[in-house]
């Protein structure tokens, strides 16, 4: 693949869709995917197609694998018995019959089983099916902890099985993920640091390896620092929580001075006595708001300032319907950093993101 970012394949090994996303602003409008259609709390969007508009179900097994209690079992429909955990179904709201079971591939033996149940073609081809095997994280749609979800998915029209499908969230050379490269910018306009990420991040004044960890619904990782083994813990904040997957819990950081201008507090990161509080820096009108707030140095100089304005997107984390205003409305979400010790805002950091192939 020349780039990284989800495909599903047909047929042993046919390309059935392809949104590439990692390298920049994800085409969402290819698919016509439109986010908060339902009040699921894994996959809340409605898929718009010719036929109408299609609505994702998740089951109760799946919700409970990430933690949730609510949701029900699929029943009343052709289920393989080689299948051990069945994800959902998609279907439509205006009557139309076809509709789609999800569920997680485990191996190729399984999907091999899957295939014969349902007397479909085999998806994949032979290298993919090496991958499956043997680096099974490589595809993944989804983890929690140190397990992962390869998912699959069989199309029925007029309930009749027609198409055996399998989704890959193939990721790039070094299985990194789509923020590759960061400059962490302070005290107007150093770099404080800066470096690149792949199995191990490397920066200029550090290494650390990212260790998964499950207590989290969205910073589902913490840092482990080589030199000292010490440990830089994160969380999400409540209110991304919400925006992004319609979640009540998590903390809203109300023990902290935050600054009244910060419309979007994202997450912390803490380690001793050391914590950090990120938001969504959506403005350079913003950025001197906090700095006057706190009394700190802006992180960086003029030009960047009003690069800020004029291109977030060079800035950006990745882009999210934080707003609720669906389809073309996404936002590039800049990140910003205010560093506290004991409480006290010390420093006031800007976060460059650039992608792997940038």
């Amino acid at each position: 693949m020349d780039y990284p970012g989800e495909y599903v394949f047909i047929n042993g090994g046919q390309i059935y869709k392809q949104d590439v996303y990692f390298s920049g602003t994800r085409d969402r409008t290819a698919f016509n995917y439109v986010p908060n259609q339902t009040k699921d709390p894994i996959l809340p969007v409605g898929h718009v197609k010719s036929e109408g508009t299609k609505i994702y179900e998740t089951t109760k097994e799946v919700r409970a694998w990430f933690g949730i209690d609510s949701g029900e079992s699929l029943s009343g429909y052709n289920l393989c018995p080689h299948v051990t955990l069945w994800y959902g179904k998609g279907y439509f709201t205006n009557g139309v019959t076809d509709y789609d079971l999800y569920f997680r591939i485990d191996n190729s033996t399984q999907l091999q089983n899957i295939a014969t149940y349902y007397n479909l073609p085999y998806p994949i081809s032979s290298d993919l099916t090496t991958i499956l095997d043997n680096e099974y994280s490589k595809l993944s749609m989804h983890f929690n902890g140190t397990d992962h979800i390869v998912l699959g998915g069989i199309k029925f029209i007029d309930n009749a099985p027609s198409l055996l499908k399998m989704y890959c969230v193939i990721k790039p050379p070094g299985n990194k993920s789509h923020s590759q490269k960061a400059k962490v910018y302070a005290n107007l306009g150093n770099v404080v640091e800066e470096g690149y990420k792949s199995d191990v991040i490397k920066t200029n004044i550090r290494t650390f390896k990212e260790r998964i960890k499950s207590d989290d619904p969205l910073a589902q990782w913490e840092a482990v620092i080589n030199d000292t083994g010490e440990v830089e813990q994160y969380e999400s904040s409540k209110a991304i929580r919400t925006a992004l997957a319609h979640l009540t819990t998590g903390n809203d950081f109300s023990d902290f001075d935050l600054c009244p201008s910060v419309n979007l507090w994202l997450a912390r990161s803490w380690i001793e006595t050391t914590e950090t509080l990120y938001f969504y820096l959506e403005s350079a009108a913003m950025l001197e708001a906090v700095a006057t707030y706190y009394s700190l140095n802006e992180p960086c100089d003029s030009d960047m300032k009003a690069k800020i304005d004029s291109n977030p997107e060079a800035f950006r984390l990745r882009h999210h319907d934080i707003y609720g205003l669906g389809e073309g409305k996404w936002v590039p979400v800049v990140v910003a950093a205010i560093v506290f010790e004991n409480k006290t805002a010390t420093t006031f950091k800007l976060i460059e993101i650039t992608r792997w192939n940038e």
